[in-house]
């Protein structure tokens, strides 16, 4: 019998039920939590950096916007391609 898997987002609520996506392979359970941990910690990451922002609140940080948008792009970059080393899409599709 197929196991059946839930896919949850980074608040950990679920998606239903893994559907079986064009190009990729079935992702196994384990997978499926190495990914949610990536999302977890690319989630955490990303906070950090959107604090760094100026703002009334917090006018003492005072982070070059420019700088701190491409770093939040470069995270999410990265997390990306750390996830799809996971997922590993077929070639033949």
């Amino acid at each position: 019998m197929a196991h059946e898997s839930f896919v949850t987002n980074s608040k950990g609520g679920s998606q239903g039920t893994q559907e079986q996506v064009k190009g990729y392979n079935k992702l196994t359970p384990g997978q499926i939590d190495d990914m949610n941990l990536l999302k977890d910690k690319e989630a955490e990451v990303l906070k950090l950096i959107k604090n760094m922002y100026p703002s009334e609140q917090n006018p003492r940080v005072g982070g070059d916007a420019r700088c701190l948008a491409l770093a939040l792009t470069q995270i999410q970059q990265a997390f990306m391609w750390a996830n799809r080393a996971i997922a590993k899409p077929r070639e033949d599709f």
